[in-house]
């Protein structure tokens, strides 16, 4: 196993199965995003900006039959790379390079957890997040998206959880596993 050191911070890792290789992506020294090409031995193949200014969530995933990432981001404030909150999509060529950004949905929300997985049966992938406690969505919604990180589905709530979700792949038969976790207890201190 190697350690690496992208030098950035939030970071978040995806394989790339095509090329035997992982990318990271993170907040740079100046908050735009980062992402960055290692090999399996840790070394590091490019280093390239995203002009996308991060929250600290953050997901990445890869599409085997395009060969490209896939990032969602929560946008919560407003600036010049992102004009509108809500949650975005871009694609990533394996390389490096961006090859489209786009808000997919105002009504998921990522700051308890956002997750991406991609189907190679369906060759789509899933977004999970959270419902925005301030709108009538307050559950776990889910969205679909494209191989290219277009949404082919509205956000549909799946159940009354809605921290830290997962969303695993099941590669035999299509479908994900969605993991989530309730509010936890209140405690009180002694």
């Amino acid at each position: 196993a190697s350690v690496v050191s992208p030098a950035c911070s939030f970071p978040t890792v995806a394989w790339n199965s095509v090329r035997d290789e992982f990318a990271v992506f993170c907040w740079g020294p100046t908050l735009i995003g980062t992402f960055v090409r290692f090999s399996p031995m840790g070394t590091v193949l490019r280093r390239t900006d995203v002009k996308i200014r991060l929250t600290f969530t953050h997901k990445l995933a890869f599409n085997p039959h395009t060969g490209n990432f896939v990032l969602v981001w929560d946008q919560s404030f407003i600036d010049e790379f992102s004009p509108r909150p809500g949650v975005y999509a871009a694609e990533i060529t394996g390389d490096g390079d961006t090859l489209a950004i786009g808000r997919i949905s105002t009504s998921i929300v990522g700051s308890d957890g956002l997750d991406i997985s991609y189907s190679p049966v369906s060759q789509t992938f899933l977004v999970l997040g959270r419902g925005d406690m301030f709108s009538p969505i307050t559950g776990l919604p889910v969205l679909e998206l494209n191989g290219h990180g277009a949404p082919i589905s509205t956000a549909t709530i799946i159940a009354d959880v809605y921290r830290y979700p997962h969303a695993p792949a099941r590669l035999d038969v299509g479908r994900w596993r969605a993991v989530a976790c309730a509010e936890l207890p209140s405690s009180s201190a002694m």
